[in-house]
Formats: structure tokens, sequence, C-alpha cells
């Protein structure tokens, strides 16, 4: 392990990675399903939290397909009416 200015280096951070590539794929695929369940119900406050400091935020645009994004812009105007 190497030191710069205070950021730890791991040397051998590839390594571990090789051959796990299925268990972060399927960590991450969790997590994305858990951020949309979560955006799909705001009012409790964790599933708020959760997607305001997640960094799926910003990528929104690649983790929902176009018949998601639809049924979200209807839920949203469909809100705005009430």
């Amino acid at each position: 392990m190497i030191m710069y200015f205070g950021v730890i280096k791991r040397e051998n951070e590839y390594k571990k990675l090789l051959n796990k590539d299925y268990i972060v794929k399927c960590k991450m695929e969790k997590y994305i399903f858990d951020y949309k369940k979560a955006k799909a119900n705001l009012t409790n406050k964790h599933n708020e939290d959760f997607c305001k400091y997640s960094t799926l935020q910003y990528f929104e645009e690649y983790i929902y397909t176009e018949d998601e994004i639809k049924e979200l812009l209807e839920q949203v105007s469909a809100t705005e009416e009430d």
C-alpha cells in the first residue's frame, strides 16, 4: 500500500476484482433495482435520502428504459394535476 497525499493507492486493486465480475454485476443490478424502487416512492424519508445522495441520480438516462421514463412522466403529470 502506497500513500499519496493522504490517499491510499491499492496496487493490486485490479487483481482483487479479477474473476469477481459476476458478483459486482449482481450487486450493481440490485443497487439499481433498489434505486428505482426508492425513486418510485419518495414520500418515505429513507427513500428520499437514498435517491438524494445516490450517484445513480447522475445516470438516470442510462438506467431507465424509454417505457419507464414515459411511465414516470405520466405519474409526475398526474400528481401535478391533483
